[in-house]
């Protein structure tokens, strides 16, 4: 069955054809969807009225809230199940949400700014997809602090009153509903849609997807989350993110039960309050592709979480590739304000090929961890002004949990083969923080980076390591821009130069290099072929006389003028021949550039095309 809704309707009809559509929002209430059902709400309608959707999809036909448009409808008698033969659903052309040109197309708008605009409650093998949400609530985050200079004369505040704010899209997942874990949910997806509020001081939020869970649980309450190609701007607490609500205060599980299998890739967070994009207490964790620009911007009191642009937290086996983020501040916290931050209680983490730079605090952050691998990243022009110490690339072990299962110190991280850019003051390529009591810290590895000082700014370390904090191994790294001279490193309260720094037994097989300024040559003769489902390319060999052409940058895109950064890279090989792999249909553009040991890239990338019919 499906129902269409829209402002030209009328309740008293039937709800179930185009030209029989339903007015209100309110008219759905008490329906949950099948497989196969759907809602279809005019994408040039607005409703200044919350939506509630209960649906029990199948993987085969999944329940599907989308829009269609009523004007493209047929004046005619339609039928009275299934989806119309005349309808036309609205697509979007599968942009990420950072791409120009995502809020053009026409979304149905909900508008609604007192608790949950939408709100999906138990639902299984649900997609919500291309709506428009308004979250503009009055309300400031902490509104019983408006006016207040000192919170702490008000007492208690509530860190985070998940009922009482104004949610774009709220998905929550009870453990009743999943039989205490026995039977859990699965898959909810949210994709292509626009959810906005009226700025980061306001008790607003994104998306999140919640679900419970309890010590006793069997296992987890709900199985697959993808929260894909979103944009989310002017918002308080958090822009995407999802969590996990523990039945009771005393909970001792394992605090990645709850969720498992979570995807968030092609997503934008701007302009947000509090926390940028997050994944809470899940396993099997995915972030792609996502752009977090300016988040932490909560300028009033009270707020006690600092904030991350990409935050995995008290989660398991994690990736984390491919993404961007800048601007991060601290929420008015004097905490974090970092770029990734693998927040405490987390293992088996990756963070691989993404750009961190100009935030506040560090680039990127792994707090008490077990397992963690940070490598293939540019970091650069992070401040680090805040509690996570100079480095662009900070370790520290800061942990409140307790019970089996958390995670103490920091346990096996090993930080390889980054490009650390230094051209702030005050910064150095790694700090490290010890906040925490735990075990010492053991198996870290900072191993194989390349480290660009610039002289045009002041004070600068290669390392600033603090008491009772400990890396076991640095080595095979190369440091531009600076000599064995001028090599400055701070370790437990003393200054070393490199001479006490290596007689120490540090940085084996390291050595120095003059910095390069210049880029390398152009990209040319550029192919590419399809094979199979892959698509392998070629081109000639680029030039860089001083410190060498370091690796190729492979973008891939849908059009020609596609943006060449981070959130398009498919690859960095160091020869000048690739294999994409599993390449999406359709016609696919890419452009390769060549980048220097320093990060200078040629420029004027050389582009190709391939499409579906070279196969």
């Amino acid at each position: 069955m499906t129902w269409y809704v829209s402002p030209h309707g009328d309740d008293a009809w039937a709800g179930t054809s185009p030209r029989g559509a339903w007015r209100s929002l309110a008219r759905l209430n008490g329906i949950e969807l099948g497989p196969g059902d759907a809602i279809l709400l005019d994408c040039h309608g607005a409703w200044n009225e919350p939506l509630e959707i209960r649906a029990t999809g199948s993987r085969e036909a999944p329940a599907l809230v989308a829009s269609w448009d009523w004007d493209a409808a047929d004046e005619g008698p339609a039928a009275d199940e299934g989806l119309a033969a005349d309808v036309s659903l609205v697509t979007h052309g599968n942009l990420s949400g950072w791409e120009d040109g995502f809020t053009l197309p026409a979304r149905p708008c909900i508008s609604w700014p007192d608790g949950p605009a939408v709100r999906a409650t138990d639902c299984s093998h649900l997609v919500i997809r291309g709506v428009e949400v308004d979250c503009s609530t009055e309300s400031t985050l902490y509104p019983d602090l408006d006016g207040v200079d000192d919170p702490d004369t008000m007492g208690p505040v509530p860190r985070h009153p998940r009922d009482e704010v104004n949610c774009g899209i709220l998905v929550t997942a009870s453990l009743e509903a999943s039989e205490q874990g026995h039977k859990p949910l699965k898959s909810v997806t949210i994709c292509d849609t626009y959810v906005h509020g009226s700025g980061p001081d306001q008790n607003s939020e994104g998306i999140l997807v919640s679900a419970e869970t309890s010590t006793e649980a069997i296992g987890p309450t709900l199985i697959g989350v993808v929260i894909r190609d979103n944009l989310v701007e002017n918002v308080g607490w958090r822009g995407i993110g999802t969590g996990m609500q523990a039945i009771v205060a005393s909970f001792e599980g394992e605090p990645w039960k709850a969720i498992r299998d979570v995807t968030i890739e092609g997503n934008a967070a701007r302009f947000v309050g509090l926390q940028g994009i997050c994944a809470f207490n899940a396993h099997g964790v995915v972030l792609r592709r996502n752009l977090v620009d300016r988040a932490g911007w909560y300028r009033g009191v009270g707020a006690t979480w600092g904030p991350a642009g990409l935050w995995p937290w008290s989660c398991s086996d994690v990736l984390v590739e491919y993404n961007e983020v800048r601007g991060m501040f601290d929420g008015n916290t004097g905490a974090d304000a970092t770029g990734i931050d693998i927040d405490w209680n987390s293992r088996d983490v990756i963070v691989r090929s993404n750009h961190c730079y100009e935030n506040m605090g560090c680039g990127i952050v792994t707090m008490s961890c077990l397992r963690g691998t940070i490598e293939h990243n540019r970091v650069e022009g992070n401040l680090g002004k805040v509690n996570m110490g100079p480095g662009q690339i900070g370790l520290c072990d800061y942990q409140t949990a307790t019970g089996p299962h958390a995670i103490t110190g920091v346990t096996d991280v090993h930080v390889r083969e980054n490009l650390i850019i230094l051209d702030r003051d005050n910064t150095s390529a790694l700090s490290t923080v010890k906040t925490s009591e735990g075990p010492p810290w053991s198996g870290v590895a900072f191993t194989g980076n390349r480290i660009v000082v610039f002289d045009h700014a002041r004070d600068q370390s290669a390392y600033d390591i603090a008491e009772g904090t400990q890396v076991e191994r640095y080595s095979a790294n190369v440091f531009y821009g600076i000599d064995q001279e001028s090599f400055r490193a701070a370790e437990r309260g003393r200054e070393c130069s490199w001479r006490m720094w290596a007689d120490a037994g540090n940085d084996h097989g390291s050595g120095f290099a003059p910095l390069d300024d210049t880029a390398p040559s152009r990209v040319r003769n550029l192919v590419a072929r399809r094979a199979g489902a892959d698509v392998r390319l070629g081109w000639s060999a680029a030039r860089d006389t001083r410190s060498g052409v370091h690796h190729y940058n492979v973008y891939r895109g849908r059009c020609s003028g596609f943006p060449r950064r981070y959130l398009t890279l498919v690859g960095q090989p160091t020869d000048p021949v690739f294999t994409d792999r599993a390449v999406p249909s359709g016609e696919i553009w890419y452009a390769v550039e060549a980048e220097d040991a320093c990060g200078n890239r040629s420029g004027h990338a050389a582009i190709v095309v391939v499409s579906t019919a070279e196969r």
